[in-house]
């Protein structure tokens, strides 16, 4: 899944709402980033009440993690042997990276976190 980078107003506006918050469930089942979820697994020594991040980057992400759950669970039922990947560019990358947290949550064995990051050759 691939989150694009700034591409309008609205976009700008997100991106510069760059108060820090703690993490904050949208709802009580939210998919998106909860409220004391251990981070174990991504090496922090936190959980998530000590964490904070970007409101606009947070606030972006949860509208749309529901939909995006249910795509990748009807994806992923249907193409059993494929892995998840995340990425963006700019505003997605923020969105990429907080989706990556929550995704990891829902779909452990779906989405490996052995590379952060690739460089690809140039041809």
């Amino acid at each position: 899944m691939v989150f694009r980078g700034s591409l309008s107003i609205s976009n700008a506006l997100t991106d510069i709402n760059a108060v820090l918050v703690h993490y904050e469930p949208k709802d009580d089942d939210a998919p998106g980033i909860l409220h004391n979820v251990s981070l174990h697994y991504l090496s922090l020594k936190s959980h998530a009440d000590d964490v904070l991040v970007h409101r606009g980057f947070l606030s972006a992400y949860n509208s749309v993690s529901d939909e995006i759950a249910g795509i990748i669970s009807t994806e992923l039922s249907t193409w059993k042997d494929y892995s998840l990947v995340v990425s963006g560019h700019s505003l997605g990358g923020a969105l990429a990276s907080l989706a990556a947290v929550s995704l990891k949550r829902r779909f452990p064995n779906q989405l490996s976190h052995d590379r952060f990051a690739q460089v690809l050759p140039s041809r």
